[in-house]
């Protein structure tokens, strides 16, 4: 049962994250930009922010596929898809694109 309570937990944080909502007694992580793909879009090299909400990069040991349970990344299945990843865009060199605020 703990486990349930646990992936409950990790779901509102992922929706609250992907929202851009700040969590309690964190900062924002929403200063690089994002985009939400399907689990079978994710490669080797991209990095991620995990269902614990902590940025992870993913290796090509980390992407596992299962007849049965489908993609998985670090044997987590992101509900079989339902679920969008959140990936950092990154420009054709692998460097972060920065969000840029402009204040006036």
């Amino acid at each position: 049962m703990k486990n349930y309570n646990d992936m409950l937990a990790n779901k509102d944080r992922m929706i609250a994250l992907l929202k851009g909502e700040k969590m309690e007694g964190e900062l924002n992580p929403k200063i690089f930009k994002t985009e939400q793909v399907h689990i079978s879009q994710i490669k080797a090299g991209d990095l991620i922010i995990d269902m614990s909400g902590e940025n992870s990069s993913v290796c090509k040991n980390n992407i596992d596929y299962d007849p049965f349970f489908g993609t998985s990344i670090k044997g987590q299945t992101w509900w079989g898809g339902h679920l969008k990843v959140t990936r950092y865009v990154t420009t054709p060199w692998g460097c972060l694109i920065p969000i840029i605020i402009n204040k006036v």
